[in-house]
């Protein structure tokens, strides 16, 4: 960047928020040495919030404030002035251009809290600026100090894996967040997805001979047939089936793993395999063999190695010497991690590993996983399975954006934060009537558009699954199905009923649906809080069905 962008050697670290003073005491963003792969990725979170107002904004004036600062004191002083690059003009000094666009635009209406800039025309760069109503107070009581800037990135994830589990599932309701939180986690890492179904089995999962297209030789009596072509002679070749052994998730996300492996250096790099939906499949059938490799020592290696079979130890030999994507760099060289290894071929274990002979976890392979505990129709796992596995809840909470602000998303026609009154108050029917958490509803079970739950979506999503998966089964006694009829009978709400006779939805059923079960959320007290704990989970978007 130059030594003309810092004033002194504080400004870049003060302003990628990795520490600041109060004028007595120091705050570290980290109190332990942190690996290049974490220093990037926590620059990449960093850097996408960069555009904000903060502390350590300085332009060369007299009074040296930051830049919102001084925009106010400039319209205090010229209150008739509204033009944005005037005033920007009367701060900057003439040697110091800056770029006028939306993007300023919008990052001095968003983050300084006490102005508010509308664009004029963005082509002419003219933006029309005013004070917020209030904007003295703000300034005295909540413009952003050191260490509110500094606290703007406490939440960008770095994490460590060393200490992390190898093989987890996360398990919840649907629509809770499960896969949100892997991708979190695993942001800037190796990751090899897939996803299991009844169909799923070890040659699905691992890989194995497949029949392909290709060219073969055509062949006489006296051996391959040729043909003169521009003077060369070449042999003749026709459409032919041939096979080769096709890879699948889980050898990909092995190959890789002892690649990174064979790289060496002092921090390993880490290759997750992620397995969605790990219960629609039938896990004993998938995993075959390759499930004694998950019982995994103190050093994070599989205790026990397995025998391959011929065609993928062939397979595996070829790929560590001449895949492109998976050819070791070293040797692999882990002699003495599995206590007491006898080979039966006469060599050592990273032989027989390099040669494909013995298959062996490494402790930079994470096994993570997510199940959804309300689906139907699953393969039971077992508990010698089980316990192989580290296990995450993932709890029901409301949902929160990138910046920690919670998501007030709201069904279409029913107010500002009524989807997450409603999932509080299906969720307490849900519970009294099934005495379990499998059917409940998660923040993300619908995906919003612009924080909304289109009708449409609402009904023939929520609405479908409550009455076929839910209360289909337990019986549809609870007043949320109530609702009044001729001559002020109480009558129950069907399912049809919550559409008119051209197929779209009937907005004063779905209205009267909605307002029972938000009747049931649990009542806030005087300080505007839930009456029982909730939890808050941060997401984008997430759906799960």
């Amino acid at each position: 960047m130059g030594s003309g962008w810092f004033s002194n050697e504080h400004q870049a670290p003060e302003q990628w928020g990795l520490y600041y003073i109060d004028g007595i005491n120091y705050y570290p963003r980290f109190n332990r040495d942190i690996s290049e792969k974490e220093a990037e990725k926590y620059l990449y979170g960093w850097i996408k919030r960069f555009i904000v107002i903060n502390p350590y904004t300085r332009f060369k004036q007299v009074n040296d404030n930051n830049l919102v600062k001084s925009i106010v004191d400039y319209m205090e002083r010229n209150p008739n002035e509204h033009d944005l690059k005037t005033i920007l003009s009367g701060i900057i000094s003439n040697n110091e251009p800056f770029v006028l666009n939306e993007i300023l635009a919008n990052a001095l209406t968003q983050y300084s809290e006490v102005v508010q800039v509308s664009a004029v025309s963005k082509d002419n760069e003219v933006f029309h600026v005013d004070l917020i109503n209030g904007y003295k107070e703000i300034i005295k009581n909540k413009y952003m100090t050191k260490k509110e800037y500094f606290d703007l990135f406490s939440d960008i994830q770095i994490t460590n894996h060393e200490d992390e589990p190898r093989q987890q599932i996360y398990y919840g309701a649907p629509g809770t967040g499960k896969s949100y939180w892997i991708d979190q986690l695993t942001e800037n890492d190796n990751v090899i997805r897939t996803t299991f179904h009844p169909d799923s089995d070890y040659s699905t999962f691992v890989g194995t001979y497949k029949p392909t297209m290709g060219k073969g030789k055509v062949y006489g009596a006296q051996g391959p047939l040729t043909e003169i072509i521009n003077g060369d002679t070449v042999n003749i070749e026709e459409p032919k089936i041939t096979y080769g052994f096709v890879m699948q998730a889980f050898l990909k996300a092995y190959l890789s793993a002892w690649k990174k492996m064979s790289i060496g250096g002092n921090r390993i790099e880490p290759q997750f395999l992620i397995i969605e939906e790990i219960n629609r499949g039938n896990c004993a059938q998938i995993f075959g063999d390759l499930f004694q490799l998950l019982d995994r020592g103190s050093n994070n290696y599989s205790t026990y190695p397995i025998e391959a079979d011929t065609d993928l130890q062939r397979a595996i030999a070829k790929a560590f010497k001449d895949n492109r994507l998976y050819k070791l760099v070293n040797d692999i060289n882990v002699d003495g991690c599995v206590k007491g290894y006898n080979s039966n071929y006469g060599a050592t274990l990273s032989k027989d590993i390099q040669e494909g002979r013995i298959l062996l976890l490494p402790p930079n392979l994470y096994i993570w996983a997510t199940m959804n505990t309300s689906d139907q129709s699953l393969f039971p796992i077992d508990s010698a399975f089980k316990r192989r596995w580290e296990w995450k809840y993932t709890p029901i909470a409301q949902g929160k954006d990138k910046h920690g602000n919670l998501m007030k998303w709201q069904i279409e026609g029913q107010g500002e934060d009524s989807w997450w009154t409603f999932i509080q108050g299906i969720n307490e029917v849900i519970d009294v009537t099934t005495h379990s958490e499998d059917k409940k509803l998660g923040f993300f079970f619908c995906k919003d558009q612009d924080g909304v739950i289109k009708k449409e979506t609402f009904v023939n999503k929520v609405v479908f699954y409550l009455w076929n998966d839910v209360f289909k089964v337990y019986g549809f006694k609870s007043e949320i199905f109530d609702k009044k009829g001729k001559d002020d009978k109480t009558e129950k709400i069907t399912f049809k009923s919550f559409y008119k006779d051209d197929g779209s939805v009937n907005e004063e059923t779905m209205s009267v649906f909605v307002k029972n079960v938000m009747a049931k959320a649990p009542k806030k007290n005087s300080n505007g809080d839930a009456s029982n704990e909730t939890e808050e989970i941060s997401e984008e978007s997430e759906t799960e069905a």
